[in-house]
């Protein structure tokens, strides 16, 4: 069982007897930690040598934007000398791209909600808009039909929500 120590960032502490049997045959004397991605948890082995110094730099690491993750990488090439050590960011960067992408399926699952109950007529009175924006970028047009009828709907919210503060 694993002891959570940041619930943000999903990391969580175990000991070595505690790895579930599905992660300990990957695990060899120099592993640092196990990514769960059914439970999204990166946890780490609490035995290893100077694993609080590794939770550190996994915080620092998942929280920075994509640009400064390969900064980070191309200015300490020297650091990532080591196997265990450039496996262990390869596998940090794939739980960012995964936590980013889930984000985004969740963002498009609410969308997908929301427009599910929006009659289309504000779409087909701005077609033409529509027609001109796609032109030149030859999506599907149906994205940014959802994206319109997205807009067209927070509009419509933050409208009745303005009213209903000068009603009050």
């Amino acid at each position: 069982m694993y002891q959570m120590i940041n619930e943000v960032l999903r990391i969580a502490t175990c000991k070595l007897g505690d790895v579930p049997e599905k992660f300990g045959n990957n695990i060899t004397g120099r592993t640092f930690f196990y990514y769960d991605k059914n439970e999204d948890i990166m946890v780490f082995i609490e035995e290893r040598e100077d694993i609080e110094y590794y939770i550190q730099i996994a915080e620092i690491y998942l929280q920075l934007p994509r640009d400064k993750r390969k900064k980070l990488m191309v200015q300490n090439k020297d650091f990532f000398d080591s196997i265990e050590v450039t496996e262990m960011f390869i596998i940090w960067e794939s739980v960012v791209e995964y936590r980013e992408n889930r984000k985004i399926e969740d963002d498009y699952k609410e969308l997908k909600r929301i427009l599910g109950k929006t009659k289309l007529e504000p779409v087909f009175d701005h077609m033409n808009m529509i027609n001109m924006i796609t032109k030149h970028e030859e999506p599907d047009r149906w994205q940014w039909t959802y994206l319109f009828l997205y807009g067209y709907i927070m509009g419509k919210r933050a409208e009745r929500s303005r009213r209903k503060k000068v009603q009050a």
